[in-house]
C-alpha cells in the first residue's frame, strides 16, 4: 500500500506556513518512524514547538507595524495570584469600554508569567488603543513598558519571548492556558491536500513565487512516531515607484 501524505498550508497576514506529514486520516498510512516510549520532557518539548508556531502565526494575522507589545507589572507588594487577575481582569474591562467609546476595535493577545526570581507580570499585544491610554489605565496597579512592532510581517521572536515561561507556569498552576485573546482575533487561512510525494529530512523545502524561505524544520512527534516538516515563508514585497504607474 502507498503512503499518502497530507500538506497543510496556512496564510496568516505576509507569512505562510507549510506543514507536510503523514496522513493519519481512517489509518491511511503506514510511514511513521519507530515510536519509542516518550518521555514527559520530550512530549513537553513538541508541545511548547507547536504552541510557538501558531501563536507566531495568530500574531502574523492580527498584527502589525504601529501596534504594541506591552509588559504590564505590578507596583508596591507583590501581588497574589488572584489579585494580579483581578487587576488584569479590570484593566481589560476598561481598555474595552474606552475602545468602544474611540470607535475602534480592540485585540489583544497576552500571556501572565512568573519567571523564577520575579513578581507576577503581563505581556500583551495591542491595536486600537494608544500607548498613552494603555499607561494611563494601568497606572493604578503599575507603569507599563512598551516596544513597538516592526513591519516585518514576522512575529516568532515575540511569540517565543510570550512563551518563554509558559511551561512553567502551566506546572505551577499559575495560568491554565498558554495564551489567551480577544475574540475577535482573526483566524489564519489553512487549506489541505493530499499528496502522494514528499522528499523529507534531506531536501529544502519548495519555493513558491512571491515568497521568501525564512526557516524549517523536520519534527517528530513523540507521541506517535510521526514525522512532519514545517517550512516558514514570508511574503516578498517589492518596493512602489512612480514609474510603476501606467502612463495615461
Amino acid at each position: 500500500m502507498q503512503s499518502l501524505y497530507r500538506k497543510r498550508v496556512t496564510l496568516a497576514g505576509e507569512a505562510m506556513l507549510t506543514e507536510v506529514g503523514p496522513d493519519n486520516r481512517a489509518g491511511k498510512n503506514r510511514n511513521r518512524e519507530k515510536r519509542e516510549n516518550p518521555t514527559p520532557e520530550a512530549v513537553a518539548r513538541y508541545n511548547q514547538q507547536m504552541a510557538i508556531k501558531k501563536l507566531r502565526l495568530l500574531i502574523d494575522a492580527n498584527f502589525g507595524v504601529g501596534d504594541f507589545h506591552a509588559t504590564l507589572t505590578h507596583a508596591g507588594e507583590a501581588p497574589s495570584k488572584e489579585e494580579a487577575k483581578k487587576a488584569l481582569n479590570n484593566f481589560l474591562k476598561k481598555a474595552r469600554r474606552l475602545s468602544r467609546k474611540r470607535g475602534k476595535e480592540l485585540k489583544y493577545i497576552l500571556s501572565t508569567e512568573l519567571g523564577e526570581g520575579k513578581r507576577i507580570h503581563h505581556h500583551i499585544i495591542m491595536s486600537g488603543l494608544s500607548s498613552h491610554e494603555v499607561m494611563e489605565l494601568w497606572k493604578p496597579y503599575g507603569n507599563p513598558a512598551f516596544r513597538y512592532l516592526d513591519g516585518s510581517g514576522d512575529y516568532k521572536n515575540l511569540a517565543v519571548y510570550l512563551l518563554k515561561e509558559s511551561r512553567a507556569n502551566l506546572r505551577s498552576g499559575l495560568i491554565t492556558k498558554r495564551w489567551s485573546g480577544s475574540r475577535n482575533l482573526k483566524q489564519p487561512t489553512v487549506k489541505e491536500k493530499t499528496v502522494k510525494r514528499w522528499n523529507r529530512l534531506d531536501k529544502t523545502p519548495k519555493e513558491y513565487k512571491n515568497y521568501a524561505l525564512m526557516d524549517w524544520e523536520t519534527v517528530v512527534n513523540p507521541v506517535t512516531g510521526a514525522v512532519s516538516q514545517y517550512a516558514y515563508y514570508l511574503r516578498i514585497r517589492r518596493p512602489s515607484s512612480r514609474f510603476d504607474r501606467k502612463k495615461e
